[in-house]
């Protein structure tokens, strides 16, 4: 059910649907309470939508977990970058938290952050924080569209088939 949730909320980011993507998490929370994926999604899609006061509520709810730091300082940056009326000083803030902290990322944060990057056209800070933790099949993934709206396709087609050496990695192209 959580796959189906997520692949879901990417569909609607994807076509550019945040508001669908929002009432989506909305209603997957009322299932899954306190689930971290939703909360950052609803999040980042209600400050698409122009609610950057709601957005800032909603992502608060995980400011007290120091393990998702750079994940929080991340969706901060979008989230003003969107903002009618951005706060440059706060947006420079979180460029040094993001430039600071790197590195090293646990798997699940390198993960996610570098698809936040990605669905806001970010492609340079994607690439970075890839680069900087530990390749997953799910990061070489986002690396390989990366790669491909960069234009560089004989790169994204040795990353994709490297992934699909294995078929049972061909679900996660689809990231």
């Amino acid at each position: 059910m959580e796959k189906c949730f997520n692949e879901r909320i990417f569909y609607y980011w994807r076509h550019s649907l945040y508001g669908h993507a929002a009432l989506l998490c909305d209603k997957a929370s009322e299932i899954k309470k306190n689930d971290i994926f939703l909360i950052i999604w609803r999040s980042l899609s209600q400050a698409v939508v122009g609610d950057t006061e709601q957005s800032i509520e909603t992502l608060n709810s995980i400011q007290h977990r120091t393990d998702l730091l750079f994940l929080f300082s991340i969706s901060n940056y979008f989230i003003q970058k969107s903002a009618e009326k951005p706060d440059l000083k706060l947006i420079t803030q979180f460029e040094q938290e993001i430039q600071k902290n790197n590195r090293n990322l646990p798997q699940f944060i390198a993960k996610i952050t570098s698809e936040i990057a990605f669905l806001f056209n970010d492609y340079q800070l994607a690439e970075e924080i890839i680069n900087n933790s530990e390749k997953t099949i799910q990061t070489l993934s986002i690396l390989g569209w990366i790669k491909m709206m960069k234009g560089q396709f004989q790169e994204s087609e040795a990353i994709f088939n490297r992934i699909l050496k294995d078929p049972a990695n061909s679900f996660h192209l689809l990231t």
